[in-house]
């Protein structure tokens, strides 16, 4: 559903670092990476950021759908 929402063409660890550091508490993000290659990667995807109605689709995709199963995180 996340891939409906941010596009086939964004890597999804960009699309969630990204979401991550759209609020403005938020200043830094420290993603896990197993290999240089992959932190490469991470860096890479941070260029793009999301737009405002892709932040607002996915915040209304968390309340209306992931929300209401109550998982424990």
């Amino acid at each position: 559903r996340v891939k409906e929402i941010i596009g086939e063409d964004v890597p999804l660890m960009g699309a969630a670092l990204s979401f991550c550091t759209a609020f403005d508490a938020v200043s830094t993000v420290i993603p896990g990476a197993v290999s240089e290659e992959q932190l490469r990667g991470n860096i890479a995807s941070m260029q793009h950021g999301l737009d405002a109605s892709t932040k607002a689709a996915l915040e209304a995709f968390y309340e209306q759908e992931v929300r209401p199963l109550g998982l424990p995180w």
